[in-house]
């Protein structure tokens, strides 16, 4: 149970861990896409 000065948690972890680590797993996919665009699709055109 959530104490009135604690901010809820959801699944277990802060919200602000939880918005960090999707940064970065979004961070990691565009620069996978922008590496698979700039390099790998050119050596198939």
């Amino acid at each position: 149970m959530d104490t009135p000065n604690e901010p809820p948690r959801h699944g277990g972890e802060p919200v602000g861990t939880a918005a960090i680590k999707w940064g970065a797993v979004v961070i990691i996919v565009v620069a996978v896409l922008w590496f698979l665009a700039r390099y790998v699709i050119p050596l198939f055109g």
